[in-house]
């Protein structure tokens, strides 16, 4: 039988060269599995709720690639919203009719997630041929849209910045001495 002895090290023990290797390699770690993006999400739900945007899902791809970007779909409590915009009195008669509304975002057929992908519908459950009513809505709509995308823009941003800090060379040496990963000298995680 033969028995080999095998020098390890802890990350602070390796060279620059190679801690500089080592980061490279395991650039993903903190973003590798589902979950690194949770507490974006759920602090961005939590914030379109208080919005009006019900049951937000928000979906995202990036970062760096054309079509990249964050979007999202809700139901829309037109109460909430237009008391946040603080658009009650332009928009009364909308009000006054929330509950014959049915009114969300929604996603194209597109299989991008960008703010393009997304618009608002709002349908009243009946048509009474009210032109001006109609007119509101048709404003509505497009003040919604707009808002719905300048907000997944925002959403994008929140996003990359927290994925660019945990991808940075401090996250990611952080990672590896919180778990104290051992490497060989030329740098590969034993």
């Amino acid at each position: 039988m033969r028995k080999t002895t095998l020098k390890l090290y802890k990350f602070s023990e390796l060279n620059a060269e190679t801690q500089a290797k080592v980061l490279d390699k395991m650039r993903d770690i903190n973003t590798d599995g589902d979950g690194w993006s949770d507490c974006v999400i759920e602090l961005w739900q939590d914030r379109l709720a208080k919005r009006g945007y019900e049951d937000a899902k928000i979906a995202y791809s990036g970062f760096w690639s054309q079509g990249d970007g964050a979007s999202f779909t809700a139901t829309i409590n037109l109460d909430t919203y237009l008391k946040a915009q603080k658009w009650g009195n332009r928009f009364r008669r909308i009000l006054k009719l929330n509950d014959e509304i049915d009114a969300q975002v929604i996603r194209g057929d597109s299989h991008y997630s960008h703010e393009n992908t997304i618009r608002a519908s709002l349908s009243p459950n009946y048509y009474d041929g009210d032109a001006k009513l109609d007119e509101q809505l048709d404003e509505l709509e497009e003040l919604i849209t707009e808002d719905a995308r300048h907000l997944s823009t925002l959403i994008y941003k929140d996003l990359q910045e927290d994925y660019e800090a945990s991808t940075s060379d401090e996250a990611v040496r952080e990672t590896i001495e919180i778990n104290e990963y051992e490497f060989e000298e030329d740098g590969s995680l034993r």
